[in-house]
């Protein structure tokens, strides 16, 4: 597991040190409605090699976003997992020191990677201990807690190479892992700290529910807290696309997921869909060639509004509907923050398309994005009509 760990959090690192100096300022300005947009934490440059990375966003309920990144600048650099919503961030987990790279000591973690936070605000993620070993961890600030670790039953937890966990509202949690006797797949453990295997899948996503969406076997199914997958839609993924396909699921159980219409399309005859499980066939939202580009990195909200990563153009950005004018969030060469965008999700230009799915909820919006004037931010856009 370490060595898989240690591959894993090469990859993560390198989208941790964009985040560095990162102030704990709140600002809170209007750029385009109908969102305002607050930044959660800031970066005044990129020390190191950091092109098209990405930290890793999670968002609840109340609009706290976690995140994998460093505060402070070389060589007293200190990195970890970070909750905020706009005002000082909380240490989930920090990282050992690492000289070589500016980083200074800020915890017991060796590696670290995408976090997971349910509405409680309630942080999961997969790291490896200094004293207690590599597994799947849970915490809110203080020490971390380790849920489930290597050793006995599992001889590798969180084999997927570092995507998210998932956890509920109460404390249950979907991880991926590898059984002694060589079985790997999706696992669920309940409040009782019950553990179950769903299915062979692969990445993961999880609601406050309990309900889980992963991919398997060409379909995309759904499980509710550990009981049979129930089939949703099959998926035929893109040939050549070079990002994770990791389905999105709503607080009410509904999906997104990125597919073609035909067996082995290209990127840019790809479609996003929506459904259910047990409900009719899935439905189009978007598909590429009207939107005049290609889309991806499906989330969904309990509302049924689809977020999406879209290019047309030279430009990409973040969109809620097919229209890239009338449903455009966040877009590069448009305003933020009293600047311009560089680009959105990723610092740098996107060759590595690494989008979490826990980035909408209740019309919040959160992503990363690099600004005209250098800085670099991570930022949640808030719905004009949600704010009171």
């Amino acid at each position: 597991m370490r060595t898989i760990a240690r591959a894993v959090f090469s990859r993560v690192l390198i989208l941790a040190l964009v985040v560095a100096a990162f102030s704990m300022v709140s600002a809170t300005a209007e750029a385009q409605a109908p969102y305002t947009f607050t930044v959660i934490a800031e970066s005044p440059g990129c020390a190191r090699f950091c092109e098209g990375h990405l930290p890793g966003l999670a968002m609840n309920a109340r609009g706290t976003v976690a995140f994998l990144g460093c505060l402070g600048a070389e060589p007293d650099r200190r990195c970890g997992i970070f909750t905020g919503r706009g005002g000082p961030l909380t240490l989930i987990a920090g990282l050992t020191a690492f000289p070589g790279n500016g980083i200074a000591d800020n915890g017991p973690f060796t590696t670290l990677n995408i976090p997971s936070i349910n509405s409680f605000g309630t942080v999961a993620f997969y790291g490896c201990h200094t004293t207690q070993g590599c597994g799947l961890f849970t915490g809110v600030g203080g020490a971390p807690t380790l849920v489930v670790g290597t050793g006995g039953p599992f001889s590798d937890v969180g084999a997927s190479g570092g995507w998210a966990p998932g956890i509920s509202s109460d404390g249950e949690l979907a991880f991926q892992g590898c059984l002694t006797t060589g079985e790997c797949g999706i696992f669920f453990m309940n409040r009782r700290g019950r553990i179950n295997m769903i299915a062979e899948g692969g990445a993961l996503a999880m609601n406050d529910d309990g309900v889980v969406a992963f991919l398997a076997s060409g379909g995309l199914y759904t499980s509710r807290r550990g009981r049979a997958p129930v089939f949703v839609a099959d998926v035929r993924f893109p040939q050549g696309f070079i990002a994770t396909n990791i389905p999105a699921i709503s607080g009410d159980g509904d999906v997104a997921f990125l597919s073609c219409f035909v067996p082995g399309c290209s990127p840019s005859d790809a479609a996003i869909f929506a459904g259910r499980a047990g409900h009719h066939a899935a439905r189009l939202f978007v598909d590429a060639a009207t939107f005049g580009g290609f889309v991806m990195a499906p989330a969904i909200d309990a509302d049924g509004t689809v977020s999406f990563y879209g290019c047309r153009a030279d430009d990409c950005g973040i969109f809620t509907g097919p229209d890239p004018v009338v449903d455009v969030v966040v877009q590069e060469s448009g305003p933020l923050l009293g600047a311009t965008v560089g680009s959105v999700c990723c610092f740098g230009p996107p060759f590595v398309l690494a989008l979490d799915n826990q980035i909408i909820n209740r019309g919040r919006i959160a992503f990363a994005a690099s600004l005209s004037d250098g800085r670099r931010v991570i930022v949640r856009a808030d719905p004009v009509r949600s704010r009171r």
